[in-house]
Order: C-alpha cells, then structure tokens, then sequence
C-alpha cells in the first residue's frame, strides 16, 4: 500500500523509501502518537554519543513537520547542546555553518523530489551528515 501512495502522490511514507534515496543511516525512528512515550524517546537520542557536545548539529527538517513536534525536538536537544551549538532549520545555508548535519523527515510529509534535491545539496559542503530521523505519526 504504501509503494502505491508514494507512486501516486510523491510523497514517501515507507523508511525503505527514504533509505533508498539518501543511502545514510537511520540514526532513529520517532513514533509521535496518543498513546507512544515518544518524549523518552527523543530525550534518550538527544543524550546519545552521536551528538558530541564540542561540535555544532543542524538538523535539517525536510517537508512539513508539525510545530509542537519541532518545539519538542528542540526542547530535548537543549537538555544537551547549548543553543548556539544546534539549530532546527529548514534553510540549507543557516544549516552549512554547523559542523554535523541530521536530516529530520517525517512518513507522509516529505516528498520524494525535495528529499533528492535535498540529499544533493547537502552533499557538495564539507559538512558530514550523520544520518536522519524519521518521524512517524501514530494516532
């Protein structure tokens, strides 16, 4: 069902899809949902080694995210890195002044063609790109 939506609208709603394009590891999945301790989650990633607290993060936020899940994304990465040392941001040249780059997507929201343009972009900095997070909306 989901190759068939993805086809139809251009828009990714499998990791597997995702993963075939950018070829970057999964560094977590992020179920957002009623009844999922999904803050846990999101704190447990934000304390994890992947991000050193020496170096500056981008997260680069692909498609349409909800505000209150980016508030709370930035809310658990504060427990960690200092503002200055991380950003959520959607502007790409904002994004190239921070030593590490994760892209955050989310099943249903992204499209394939901005992933792709994306995923290109990103590749021509110095700037290594640890992976991505995938959010995925369970109600």
């Amino acid at each position: 069902a989901a190759f068939i939506l993805e086809k139809r609208k251009n828009t990714i709603y499998s990791i597997s899809k995702i993963q075939s394009i950018i070829k970057l590891p999964l560094l977590a999945e992020i179920s957002v949902g009623k009844n999922q301790s999904w803050e846990e989650s999101l704190d447990l990633f934000a304390s994890s080694e992947i991000l050193e607290t020496n170096k500056s993060i981008a997260l680069v936020v692909i498609g349409e995210l909800d505000k209150s899940v980016l508030n709370k994304f930035s809310k658990s990465f504060e427990k960690v890195l200092t503002k200055e040392n991380f950003k959520i941001t959607t502007d790409l040249r904002e994004a190239t002044k921070y030593n590490k780059l994760i892209m955050l997507t989310a099943l249903g929201n992204t499209k394939i063609k901005e992933l792709v343009e994306i995923k290109n972009k990103l590749s021509l900095p110095k700037n290594p790109i640890l992976g991505h997070i995938v959010i995925t909306y369970n109600n």
